[in-house]
């Protein structure tokens, strides 16, 4: 699904060519099983991934509204203390307005807690850190693209989640440093 929504972005397919992509390269692309084994428990699920890439594609209208200012951006930037971050921005979009958002595909159905929205959500403020440096402000929203659940979950941009993010990097590398 990354990689076709990396396509796309690029302008290298048009939505409605995707879900014919998909079903003519999937076997292609994921080799293997997906399988889930607990405590004696074992299922297959690659038919329900498979399903849910196939409707989130059937219905896949675009990225409507927001023009597309870069795709899978690969970047390393010193954050603090001379710790350099090295992130992958899986799309950068503008609204009509000129703000900036920052969009993160995920295979989630969604998000099991606060808790960890909170953590996944850190990744996307330290990439901010680059689209501020980059673009001269920071995005005005997070999205998490869930595409085999919820769809687009939208969070406005809070500085002061920002900051803690960063504090959180900076802390975590100098405990793994002291170790």
């Amino acid at each position: 699904m990354h990689f076709i929504l990396e396509k796309y972005g690029k302008g290298e397919l048009k939505a409605e060519e995707l879900l014919d992509y998909y079903t003519e390269h999937y076997d292609e692309y994921v080799k293997n099983d997906l399988i889930l084994n607990f405590s004696g428990f074992r299922k297959n699920l690659e038919k329900n991934y498979y399903q849910d890439g196939y409707d989130y594609l059937e219905s896949f209208k675009g990225f409507e509204g927001y023009k597309i200012l870069g795709v899978e951006i690969h970047f390393a930037e010193e954050i603090d203390k001379g710790y350099i971050f090295n992130g992958q921005i899986d799309l950068l979009l503008e609204d009509e307005n000129g703000d900036l958002i920052i969009c993160d595909h995920k295979s989630k159905k969604k998000f099991a807690s606060k808790k960890e929205l909170k953590e996944y959500t850190r990744q996307l403020y330290l990439y901010s850190f680059y689209v501020k440096k980059h673009y001269g402000k920071f995005p005005k929203k997070l999205i998490f693209n869930l595409f085999r659940g919820e769809g687009f979950l939208i969070q406005e941009f809070n500085e002061d989640d920002y900051n803690e993010a960063v504090t959180w990097f900076t802390n975590s590398v100098s405990e793994i440093e002291d170790e």
